[in-house]
């Protein structure tokens, strides 16, 4: 309402990276907004790292000939679920400000206020002159208050997208490398852990392809037990399961 309609395109996070048509609806436009970000895995940023990181950027729309702009639209995501995202470099993830949002208005909640767009809009003068001075505060400053760091960043989109980086970094799991974690354990222990935690379940192949990629101490070997040689399960070395007492350490000293 603030920018007006005919200033913010609404292109998704997938399209601005795949697409080849998407860039130039960015041309003289004030925000991307995007109220439902798809979960499915980004594996390619380069489009993204280009129309946020002032580089001009080609804009091309069909049987027309292309040019050359630099954006100054800033972009505004929205997802349940933050997607999974091959890139590994600092330049994805220092381009982002992660806000978590913990509540919930359904349908039946007495805080839920069906008039509030309505209320919103007859506040617009006052928003502005709040956005303004925002504004002034941030040119003054040179910079967001306290913004995450880059790492810190990284951390956080990894640990809400991808379930078993969450998962091994958990009060559930030992680094040693010595250890040994039964793959099969490892599974069941890692569905519960998503199921509590509302994150993503994935697939036994796809966390094997996970692992290999994020992790390189964990590697994947069958155990060999003496008292029982016909039985060689596969197993996770590198890790270990955690014990009761291991589990309690963790929590009065990450509450």
């Amino acid at each position: 309402m603030l920018l007006g309609t005919n200033n913010c395109p609404t292109i998704g996070l997938h399209d601005l990276c795949n697409g080849r048509w998407y860039l130039v609806e960015l041309y003289l436009k004030l925000a991307n907004i995007d109220s439902d970000t798809a979960t499915k895995d980004l594996e390619n940023t380069s489009k993204f790292k280009t129309a946020t990181g002032g580089d001009q950027i080609r804009g091309e729309r069909k049987n027309k000939n292309p040019f050359f702009f630099n954006s100054f639209c800033k972009h505004f995501m929205s997802c349940n679920k933050m997607p999974y995202c091959y890139e590994d470099t600092d330049a994805f993830y220092r381009r982002w400000f992660i806000i978590k949002f913990f509540e919930q208005f359904p349908e039946g909640d007495s805080r839920r206020d069906p008039q509030l767009k309505e209320k919103l809009f007859q506040e617009l003068p006052g928003i502005l002159n709040w956005a303004l001075d925002g504004l002034k505060r941030l040119l003054d400053q040179n910079g967001f208050s306290n913004p995450s760091t880059t790492g810190e960043v990284k951390a956080e989109w990894n640990r809400l997208s991808n379930p078993i980086y969450a998962f091994i970094y958990s009060h559930n799991v030992v680094i040693d490398h010595e250890g040994l974690y039964d793959c099969q354990t490892f599974y069941e222990d890692f569905l519960k852990y998503s199921k509590k935690h509302d994150l993503i379940t994935w697939t036994k192949d796809k966390i094997g392809k996970r692992i290999h990629h994020h992790f390189d101490f964990i590697s994947k070997q069958r155990f060999y037990n003496t008292d029982e040689p016909e039985h060689r399960p596969w197993c996770w070395k590198g890790i270990r399961r955690a014990t009761n007492d291991e589990k309690k350490t963790y929590l009065e000293e990450y509450p």
